[in-house]
């Protein structure tokens, strides 16, 4: 997602009411968060969204699989024994 399309959504998301204020009124923070969630939904199955959402579980699997952190411990525990040694 380019830089343009980044604002263009956020700028969506603040107009239609995707920014929530802290107040004190928990009575009013829930319904603001209802409203927002509601809103989100509406978004959730755009094209724009969709792809993210793929471009972060790509960056995720990339970085922190399962897997990347085992080799990652396994690498940590052999320094540490050769370390000892």
């Amino acid at each position: 997602m380019s830089l343009q399309q980044t604002l263009e959504l956020y700028l969506k998301l603040v107009l239609n009411g995707l920014c929530i204020n802290y107040t004190k009124d928990l009575e009013l923070l829930a319904a603001a968060t209802a409203g927002a969630i509601d809103v989100a939904a509406g978004y959730l199955h755009t094209e724009t969204i969709q792809n993210h959402l793929d471009e972060q579980q790509k960056y995720y699997k990339k970085f922190y699989s399962w897997d990347k952190k085992a080799m990652e411990w396994e690498n940590f525990l052999k320094g540490a024994l050769s370390v000892k040694q």
